[in-house]
């Protein structure tokens, strides 16, 4: 804790992940080279048998059982559904070929982002799309790169030199002209001007709110607020 008291004894393997931290009140641990979660009194809430834990979102965590076998879970360990089954169900047109469906590895603005590869041409494609927690796919987004924050999720340009955002609906929200962005929280977001390669904070319409002149702007201005 803050005055150096061990609070939580060293009984775990060393996991260089960063599961590890605590999110919502939970970290993932590893024993016998599997993966859980402990709450912050070092109680096992999800005993060690998966592959690997990701940090609680929103009061959603990602979960492999096995390796790359995705699925998503309540904080009362719960799964909510097969995203692959999902997919199959939903799709508009049945597959033809080879594809492969890979999810992202954190829930965000109650949605989580995944991506379909197709292996039919060379080099393969992919689309992407999201689902709710109820299961519901929203698909397919030509191409979406990261999670929702506030509504919004960064998208680049086709030669990746150019980067906005677009809405849950795959419309361009905040058109592609920044060089780098961060995501968006509490409805702000650091933006690299592509013209001066300044660094700025823009609102959740693009308009910069701090003008882009500085050399660097931290992450952490998160936390507070305070830049």
């Amino acid at each position: 804790n803050y005055t150096g008291e061990l609070v939580i004894d060293l009984q775990f393997q060393q996991y260089l992940y960063e599961g590890s931290d605590f999110s919502e009140g939970l970290a993932v641990i590893r024993l016998n080279n599997k993966s859980g979660y402990i709450n912050r009194k070092g109680e096992i809430v999800f005993e060690p048998t998966l592959y690997k834990g990701h940090p609680f979102k929103n009061g959603y965590a990602v979960i492999e059982k096995e390796y790359s076998e995705r699925t998503i879970i309540n904080k009362e360990g719960e799964i909510l559904f097969d995203p692959v089954e999902q997919y199959k169900k939903q799709r508009q047109v049945k597959p033809t070929n080879k594809e492969s469906l890979y999810l992202n590895d954190r829930v965000s603005d109650g949605v989580i982002t995944f991506a379909i590869t197709y292996y039919s041409t060379y080099p393969s494609t992919k689309k992407m799309g999201y689902f709710d927690m109820e299961g519901n796919m929203f698909f397919p987004f030509d191409y979406l790169v990261s999670n929702f924050n506030n509504e919004l999720a960064k998208t680049y340009s086709n030669n990746r030199t150019k980067v906005g955002f677009i809405d849950k609906n795959g419309k361009i929200a905040i058109p592609l002209q920044f060089t780098t962005v961060s995501d968006f929280h509490n409805g702000k977001a650091i933006a690299q001007d592509s013209n001066t390669k300044k660094y700025g904070v823009i609102d959740a319409k693009g308009n910069y709110i701090i003008e882009p002149k500085y050399s660097y702007i931290s992450k952490y201005f998160y936390k507070s607020d305070i830049v």
